[in-house]
C-alpha cells in the first residue's frame, strides 16, 4: 500500500521552547545534557544549510560549557556523533548582535532568563534580542532553527517567539509524551531538576507537538517544523508515513487490497450471423451471459498528517505551583 505525502516546504524552519534552563544544569555538571543536545539538533535539521554554526545568544558561559559537553555531543547527527556542535557566542547587547547576519547560521539559541537563579540573560538582554524580533521571524520562515530555554516568569521573554507562546505557572511533576520519548528524552531529563515555566495549551490544528506535560497537563516543551504566512502558523511538520485501514468483504471473511472494486459484468454473447440455404433456416435468438457481481467492498483511508497534541496527564492529586528555582 502506498500514500502520497506532500512534501515540506523549503522555508520551514525548526523550533524547540522549554521551560527548562537545561543549560544551567548542564553547565559544569551532567544534568539535562541529553535534553540541551537533542534540542540543539532539533532546531538544525532544516536549516539550508544545517552545517552551518549555530549562533548563541548569551552573555555567559552555560550555552558553550553545554554545548561540548559529552552527552551533549553524543547527540550531534550532522557532525556525527560524539564530534563538536560548530557555534558563535554574541552578548545580544553589543553591536555585533545588532548587525548579526542571520543567515550566516543553522539555528538561533536563546539563553534562559536570570530570574531563574544563577541563569544569563538580563533584561537589557532581552530587550536587545526583541528589537530584532522581526528579523528572527524572517530567519525562521526561511528555514532558521529556534531554541528557547526558560523564560521564568521574565516580562517578553518570548515576545521575539514567531509562534504564540504564552507562558504560564508551572507544576511538578513531568510526564514524556510518546513523541518526547521517540526524540530519545528521558524521565531524567524531564525530571531530575527544578524547572521554572509552563506554556498553556495550542489550537488542536497547531504544527507544534507537544513533547512533555506538567502535572496540571500544561505544556512543558514543545517543538515542530512550522511557518509564518500572513501571520498564521502554517502547518507544515515533519512527515509522518500515512496509514490504510481496510474493511473486509460482510461476505467473505478475509481482507481486501486498498482499492473499492466495482462489480465487473462480462459483455453479452450473441450466436454468429445467419447462414443461408436452400430452405432458410432461423437462428436461435442471441443469449446474453448475465453479470457477474463482486462482493462489494468498503476501504477507509486514514492519512496520518500533521501535529497531534497528546492529551495531558491527569493529575494523580492536587498540586501546587512550584516556587521559583534559587539554587
Amino acid at each position: 500500500m502506498f500514500a502520497v505525502i506532500a512534501p515540506l516546504p523549503a522555508s520551514a524552519g525548526n523550533i524547540w521552547l522549554t521551560g527548562h534552563d537545561a543549560e544551567l544544569h548542564c553547565n559544569g555538571g551532567t544534568s539535562q545534557c541529553n535534553h540541551f543536545g537533542i534540542a540543539l539538533d532539533f532546531v538544525r535539521q532544516n536549516a539550508p544549510v544545517k552545517t552551518k554554526p549555530v549562533l548563541f545568544v548569551t552573555r555567559g558561559t552555560q550555552l558553550t560549557n553545554s554545548a561540548n559537553s559529552t552527552a551533549a555531543k553524543a547527540r550531534n547527527t550532522i557532525e556525527g556523533a560524539g564530534n563538536p556542535f560548530p557555534f558563535v557566542v554574541v552578548n545580544p547587547t553589543t553591536p555585533a548582535f545588532a548587525t548579526a547576519n542571520f543567515n550566516d547560521y543553522s539555528a538561533l539559541v536563546f539563553t534562559s532568563s536570570e530570574s531563574c537563579g544563577g541563569c544569563d540573560a538580563t533584561p537589557a538582554d532581552i530587550a536587545a534580542i526583541n528589537l530584532r524580533t522581526a528579523d528572527i521571524k524572517t530567519f525562521f520562515n526561511t528555514g532558521g532553527g529556534l531554541l528557547y530555554f526558560a523564560g521564568s516568569g521574565t516580562a517578553g521573554f518570548y515576545d521575539s517567539v514567531p509562534v504564540a507562546a504564552t507562558a504560564v505557572a508551572v507544576t511538578r511533576p513531568f510526564t514524556l509524551t510518546p513523541y518526547g520519548v521517540s526524540l530519545g528524552l528521558t524521565d531524567s531529563d524531564a525530571n531530575c531538576c527544578a524547572t521554572h515555566n509552563s506554556f498553556a495549551l495550542l489550537p488542536a490544528d497547531s504544527p507544534l507537538k507537544v513533547v512533555e506535560t506538567d502535572a496540571k497537563g500544561f505544556i512543558e516543551t514543545l517543538a515542530g517544523t512550522a511557518s509564518i504566512d500572513g501571520g498564521v502558523l502554517v502547518s507544515t511538520v515533519t512527515t509522518v508515513p500515512a496509514t490504510l485501514t481496510t474493511v473486509p468483504a460482510p461476505t467473505s471473511g478475509t481482507q481486501v487490497p486498498p482499492l473499492l472494486v466495482p462489480p465487473s459484468t462480462a459483455a453479452p454473447t450473441t450466436t454468429a450471423a445467419p447462414t443461408t440455404t436452400a430452405a432458410p433456416t432461423t437462428t436461435a435468438a442471441p443469449t446474453t451471459v448475465a453479470p457477474t457481481t463482486t462482493s462489494t467492498t468498503t476501504t477507509v483511508a486514514a492519512q496520518v498528517l500533521g501535529a497531534v497534541i497528546e492529551p495531558p496527564p491527569a493529575p494523580a492529586a492536587p498540586v501546587v505551583a512550584e516556587p521559583a528555582y534559587t539554587g
